[in-house]
């Protein structure tokens, strides 16, 4: 169905995203904080495992190429932005208010990635819900349906009981009233034949 193979995976694809963009984050941080370079290597394996998850994200039916290619731009701008600053901060650059103004700007493009991630996240979910929802009332509607087929049926089926037992009571009744008329004596009554079976 659309929920297993469409809004479901969208879900848990974009809480993955959402985890390694901040493993990522966390990583590079404290590459800064330990004044090392080699620990980058850290933040390039937590942004190769995002880019392949984001790329993993593409046959998703909840998300469309637009963005998918909106994620891919913001994502790689945000990280080369964040490697350079990383890098030079490590190097041990001064915090200039350039710096600080890259920073901040870093911190935005970090948000707006974030953002797009939070945002598949509601919208996969709330494709989830609304699918839920429609399964749950199709299945109102076919119980409905159901309900009025045996009501329907139930109908036929008594109508065709209550004819069927008066053309058996019918003439049965005929037959009686002919031999009560006989017993009292009366010889003149005759008794119609209109069917080739046992009752006439």
């Amino acid at each position: 169905t659309q929920i297993e193979t469409g809004f479901v995976p969208a879900l848990e694809w974009a809480h993955i995203l959402e985890r390694q963009l901040t493993a990522l984050e966390r990583a590079m941080q404290d590459a800064v904080n330990a004044q090392d370079q080699d620990e980058l290597q850290k933040a390039d394996e937590f942004a190769k495992a995002f880019s392949a998850q984001l790329e993993a994200g593409r046959s998703l039916p909840i998300v469309t190429p637009e963005e998918y290619q909106a994620w891919r731009t913001s994502f790689e701008r945000y990280y080369a932005r964040a490697t350079q600053i990383s890098r030079r901060l490590i190097a041990g650059e001064s915090v200039s208010d350039k710096m600080v103004a890259e920073m901040q700007e870093l911190t935005s493009e970090y948000n707006k990635v974030r953002e797009q991630a939070h945002e598949e996240i509601e919208e996969a979910k709330h494709s989830v819900s609304e699918a839920f929802d429609k399964v749950s009332r199709n299945d109102k509607a076919a119980r409905r349906i159901m309900t009025i087929t045996a009501l329907a049926f139930g109908g036929v089926c008594a109508l065709l009981a209550v004819l069927l037992s008066l053309s058996v009571t019918r003439p049965l009744k005929r037959v009686s009233d002919v031999a009560n008329q006989l017993a009292l004596g009366n010889t003149d009554v005759t008794i119609s034949v209109t069917s080739q079976d046992e009752i006439g």
